[in-house]
């Protein structure tokens, strides 16, 4: 066991008797700060201080997270230039953080409450062999790596989210599980040495029972009790939510008794083009055991099929341009507390947004994303007090029609089983 110190206190308060929710006090020892979960991380990514002083006001703990992913060569390339040489800038802090989107006013302003979160596609340092013929890209070395992680560290003033590295499935890995928990070991053991913050360490949502079994029976050992779970960009639907649910299952197996946190990030807001309403299934790991929900993300890339407007027509579009103007149309939902939803504005039900705000958030896709995180938390807090109230939750989700209306959602997850659809729905919602 190793002397890891997680600088945060948990206070179980409540835990609903038929979905897997729990209602809790997380003190963040260094800044004393006590937070009531299920908590909703609000996207910081390239806001500004007046931009989210717009909806800010209601918010008593606004928490931002800025998401980094290194998922192409060129972005390799450009951190290791950044850190070398600071790029355009002569201080390279500023410079990483122009690259990441964490904007100077959002910074000095809410200092204490920024969370940095980087996903490295590749393994991103030059001290192993890579094996299965890697892709070509830079890699930097040992210092390098040890000035991003100072860098993450002093940029993250309220938890520090140890980076990632995507694991692809076994036969296709060009490093092996023990240099990935060897590159986490190393990125703690730098992180601690100017620690007083809470660090987190990463865990895949689509592992293997075998690497997922190594990978928590490693942090048990060295005493990590602080997790966060990487969606990479997928859904909380029912495949996903059971995979959530295995993880937790396994978690309980190794930690027993610890107070384990669970942050789950990079999960996908699903945009639909067809549809003007949408499940918000972006909001559900706190039904699955989440004490923290960070932001949502899209995976990068798109069709290179020669016959986009073919296909488009055969999604109902009109043309391939008529499917771009729906897709930006449903980058501008909005949640609806009510439903579970996410509608575009035209369909949006919530009467009170008056003609001065659907303005305002029509104008930037990160207000609209503010706008959505805020009135997410804001919901959380409520079925935090139903909890509190009830000593239950499922009854409060059932009434939700994004959730009652979309079983079918989550046959996936048990599409091999003779089970009936209550069943795929328990797997969002039920315990064992």
């Amino acid at each position: 066991m190793s002397d890891f110190d997680p600088h945060i206190t948990v206070e179980s308060i409540e835990s609903a008797k038929d979905v897997n929710c729990n209602a809790k006090v997380i003190t963040l020892d260094n800044h004393k700060l006590k937070i009531e979960t299920p908590f909703k991380i609000l996207s910081g990514k390239y806001l500004t201080k007046d931009s989210v002083e717009v909806f800010i006001d209601n918010v008593s703990t606004p928490l931002f997270e800025i998401d980094k992913i290194y998922d192409w060569p060129s972005t390799f390339t450009t951190l290791i230039n950044l850190i070398g040489d600071g790029g355009v800038d002569t201080n390279w802090i500023t410079s990483l953080n122009k690259n990441i989107g964490l904007n100077s006013s959002i910074e000095s302003k809410y200092r204490k409450n920024i969370i940095i979160s980087p996903v490295f596609q590749y393994y991103p340092i030059n001290d192993i062999i890579l094996r299965n013929k890697p892709p070509k890209y830079l890699r930097m070395d040992k210092a390098k790596y040890e000035a991003y992680l100072y860098y993450v560290y002093a940029a993250s003033t309220a938890f520090v989210l140890t980076p990632d590295i995507i694991l692809p499935p076994a036969g296709k890995r060009t490093f092996s599980i023990d240099n990935y928990l060897r590159f986490i070991d190393n990125s703690v053991e730098t992180l601690q040495k100017y620690n007083n913050k809470p660090i987190f360490v990463p865990v895949q949502i689509d592992l293997a029972i075998n690497d997922l079994q190594s990978i928590l029976g490693h942090y048990k050992a060295e005493g990590f009790t602080n997790l966060w779970i990487n969606f990479k960009a997928q859904k909380c639907d029912g495949s996903h939510a059971g995979k959530l649910s295995l993880i937790n299952e396994t978690i309980t197996s190794f930690f027993k008794d610890d107070d384990v946190v669970l942050y789950c990030s990079h999960l996908k807001q699903e945009r639909d083009a067809t549809q003007t309403e949408i499940p918000a299934y972006d909001m559900f790991p706190p039904f699955r055991g989440a004490d923290f929900i960070g932001i949502s993300r899209n995976r990068r890339g798109g069709s290179q099929d020669d016959n986009l407007d073919e296909k488009a027509q055969k999604n109902g579009f009109a043309d391939y341009a008529d499917y771009l103007d729906a897709v930006k149309l449903r980058k501008f939902s909005l949640f609806d507390s009510d439903s579970y939803k996410y509608y575009v504005p035209t369909a949006y039900p919530q009467k009170e947004l008056d003609e001065s705000t659907m303005r305002v958030l029509n104008q930037k896709q990160q207000l609209c994303t503010l706008f959505n995180n805020i009135e997410i938390q804001k919901e959380l807090g409520r079925a935090r007090e139903h909890i509190l109230e009830h000593n239950s939750l499922r009854s409060y989700l059932e009434a939700k029609s994004g959730v009652s209306q979309s079983m079918d959602v989550f046959e996936y997850a048990m599409k091999n089983l003779t089970t009936p659809k209550k069943q795929t729905y328990q797997l969002l919602l039920g315990k064992k």
